[in-house]
């Protein structure tokens, strides 16, 4: 099968496949483009915008292959493109920031937006909402 351009509605099907923890091979072979194709999308359109900082100062850690292995597993479950994005994720979550996953922060969106309605089986989204509103995060 040959190759397709990556149009808008695949583009939103692979980043909605990727937040959804599929591999480039896995969601390339899906949307019918190549993995470098899928890979460029993951590195500009998944990755954690909101928690993604030029501005901070570099650390690094030497890492046991355990803890590579679970960092790896991190990165995949929750679409994080890089170690750096996954490791502050993890920094966030030990000092008790506030921070969702990228497919529920995307269902926050969504409410926020006016684009769905959280309902009284929307467990998750009616708590996220209560915590960031309590922290004086929402807009």
């Amino acid at each position: 099968m040959a190759r397709q351009k990556l149009t808008p509605s695949k583009r939103d099907e692979a980043i909605r496949r990727l937040r959804a923890g599929g591999t480039a091979q896995t969601v390339a072979d899906a949307v019918g483009v190549s993995k470098e194709t899928i890979a460029k999308v993951r590195q500009h359109e998944v990755r954690s915008r909101d928690s993604a900082t030029t501005d901070g100062k570099p650390v690094s850690a030497r890492l046991t292959p355990a803890e590579i292995e679970q960092l790896e597993w991190l990165k995949a479950r929750f679409g994080y493109g890089s170690n750096s994005d996954a490791i502050r994720a993890l920094v966030r979550a030990a000092s008790g920031m506030l921070e969702f996953d990228p497919v529920a922060a995307e269902k926050l969106d969504e409410v926020r937006g006016g684009r769905a309605t959280p309902n009284a089986t929307s467990a998750p989204v009616r708590v996220s909402l209560v915590g960031v509103r309590g922290r004086g995060c929402w807009p």
